[in-house]
């Protein structure tokens, strides 16, 4: 659930051509106004001026405004202090109000519903099906990957997710490690459709349950974020050992520090999946816009583009985020995600909608693959989310869908797919001599990338070549005999083809 607002035209004077400030200059948009943020330039330990500061993300350090002066007059002051490389604003972002409907009691009535797990309220969780859940649960379960949820934080306190002990939170508002303890209830909701406990007789589902959840709280309880605590967020995940990394906010205006360590998270090969946005605009939300960032849509019940849903150029992929205004599958309860949360002292389950909720499905599928090849890079798992999503909308990629509608268990089939020979694929023999040849055979296919071909002679391994290179000239050989000669194709995750023989 994201703000969404439009970008004004209006600018701090200078900052438009100026290289000493950052991209979050605009003092009609929300920002801190006691504090801006100062990165100091490499090799510089600190700048003396700047002594009463509180360190954020890299270089950046959040500097209070001086006594008499605005934030806009403090950017032009700190930007003429040597040793200073950039200033800019710290934006503020703010969620959504939740628009969400308590489950409340269940009747028994109607027979008993057919599904893998046994959690009571997963026939609830229409959005678990559309996705492939049980297929995907048939091969991962997500044991082993570790996601951080950048949110309102994550907390304990209802029947569900007790089976989880969080690893490394964080509380980027207070900057206190230890704890992330969650006093919105949008993050925690987040949270269980990523990694819920699940088959557990109670509650219901999340995407990757046997992952590992890393809490880290950047919003307050209202849902008012500055980009420098989503930042420090994302810093804190990259450093701890996160590989999959769930932002589910984000707001039409970027910042240089939240950019920066946006890309500091991909280079460090971790999956970075965040919400589009949800006021129906067609253009994509920050941190979702910056490249490299799985930027996710939502669908309703019969997997078309919701009504809230941002779409346009950046958008990556698409996955259930609800709609809790119309009952489409008739099971009469509004077709939001249903969650585990809380209203206050009330913890109950939660029908939610919003690319909030979309993301983190995206997301526990990003583990799921992670979890069953711990080997694969960030742009493999990427790719296989992407390429292996159902079409929706026009052929192929198109703004409202990016890619498609996610379907996990596709993604790990595609990711773990041995590679293929094309149709009539065939050795070829030419400068043919008694005692030599050379060998010829066509590409092989595969998802993620060939990595090399083998070349056996009557079973046995007689060279290996690149990628690039699909000849081999073979000497040696005796007139008169007959020989077998075959190649393998080998990916850049180990799986390999079948054997292609000569004729």
């Amino acid at each position: 659930l994201v703000l969404a607002a439009s970008i004004p035209t209006t600018l701090v004077d200078a900052a438009e051509s100026d290289p000493r400030f950052g991209s979050a200059t605009n003092e009609s948009l929300p920002h801190a106004t006691d504090h801006v943020l100062v990165k100091i330039e490499p090799d510089v330990a600190m700048v003396s001026a700047l002594r009463d500061h509180t360190n954020v993300s890299g270089r950046w350090v959040e500097v209070p405004v001086p006594l008499g002066s605005t934030p806009g007059q403090s950017l032009e002051l700190f930007a003429d202090l040597e040793g200073v490389d950039l200033v800019e604003l710290d934006y503020l972002i703010q969620l959504d109000p939740i628009d969400g409907r308590e489950l409340g009691s269940i009747s028994d009535e109607g027979g008993t519903v057919a599904f893998t797990p046994n959690d009571e309220f997963y026939p609830l969780q229409w959005h678990m099906p559309k996705i492939q859940a049980e297929q995907a649960w048939d091969i991962s379960k997500g044991d082993g990957a570790v996601v951080a949820v950048i949110d309102t934080g994550v907390s304990h306190g209802g029947d569900d997710l007790d089976c989880h002990t969080f690893v490394s939170p964080f509380n980027s508002v207070t900057n206190t490690p230890g704890s992330a303890s969650d006093d919105n209830g949008h993050g925690t909701h987040v949270a269980g459709t990523i990694a819920q406990c699940t088959d557990n007789g109670i509650g219901v589902t999340g995407v990757a349950h046997g992952a590992t959840l890393m809490p880290i709280k950047v919003c307050d309880s209202d849902g008012s974020c500055t980009w420098s605590d989503v930042a420090q967020g994302i810093d804190w995940a990259r450093t701890h050992g996160a590989d999959v990394i769930n932002i589910s906010l984000g707001g039409s205006f970027g910042a240089t520090i939240l950019e920066e360590a946006v890309t500091n998270a991909l280079a460090a090969d971790i999956v970075v999946a965040a919400a589009s946005g949800n006021d129906g605009s067609g253009s994509v939300d920050f941190p979702a816009a910056y490249p490299g960032v799985l930027a996710v849509g939502a669908l309703d019940f019969n997997l078309d583009l919701a009504y809230y849903s941002q779409y346009g150029s950046e958008q990556d992929i698409t996955a259930p985020g609800g709609d809790v205004t119309v009952d489409l599958n008739g099971d009469g309860y509004f077709d939001g995600v249903l969650q585990e949360t809380f209203d206050g002292p009330t913890w109950d389950y939660y029908f939610f909608q919003g690319t909030s909720m979309a993301t983190p499905h995206v997301a526990g599928a990003a583990a799921l693959l992670r979890s069953e090849e711990p080997a694969a890079s960030r742009g493999q798992v990427e790719d296989a989310l992407t390429a292996s999503a159902m079409d929706r909308g026009a052929p192929g990629w198109d703004p409202s869908f990016g890619h498609g509608s996610l379907r996990a268990r596709s993604a790990l089939n595609y990711l773990t797919a041995p590679p293929t020979w094309p149709a009539g694929g065939a050795i070829t023999t030419h400068d043919v001599t008694p005692n030599a040849m050379v060998l010829e055979w066509p590409a092989a296919r595969d998802g993620q990338g060939i990595d090399e071909y083998r070349v056996y002679r009557d079973g046995a391994l007689i060279d290996t070549t690149g990628a690039g290179q699909r000849s081999l000239s073979v000497s040696g050989l005796q007139p008169g005999t007959a020989y077998q000669f075959s190649v393998r194709a080998f990916d850049d995750l180990g799986y390999q083809s079948p054997l292609l023989e000569d004729t």
